[in-house]
């Protein structure tokens, strides 16, 4: 059985291709919205904020995974398993809010993350420095 927003599906493929199909469309749909609101809200700030993040991605997806398994797993508050949505979606939000903010406050004294900084020069055989302040 297959129950998509309260509507119960039985196992076939036609289901399951269906929202395959549906989920493709809607992921393609936030991408496009969030291009058109780029395009036409370029020069705000806070478009900035999430250029910072983008910056920063490999940092700030190894801090969410360690953040999240300290609250859901049980080395940390062990909330797995916790039906309570709106808390963990509070929680999510307010993480991401948080890392929004560290990122855009770290860009403006650094080029890179520091593990895409180690990255980078792991790829590139290079420890050059990554501080703002030895730009030329």
């Amino acid at each position: 059985m297959l129950n998509v927003a309260g509507l119960v599906f039985n196992d076939s493929e036609l289901a399951v291709n269906a929202m395959l199909v549906g989920d493709f469309i809607l992921a393609f749909g936030y991408i496009v919205l969030f291009y058109i609101l780029y395009q036409r809200l370029n020069h705000r700030t806070w478009f900035h904020a999430f250029e910072a993040v983008g910056r920063l991605s490999l940092a700030n997806y190894i801090m969410q995974s360690v953040f999240h398994s300290w609250i859901y797993y049980s080395r940390g508050l062990g909330r797995f398993g916790d039906s309570n949505l709106v808390l963990s979606v509070t929680l999510a939000l307010a993480f991401f809010v948080l890392q929004v903010l560290f990122s855009a406050v770290y860009m403006r004294y650094f080029k890179f993350g520091p593990l895409e900084y180690l990255l980078r020069a792991w790829t590139y055989l290079s420890w050059r420095p990554y501080s703002r302040r030895y730009d030329s």
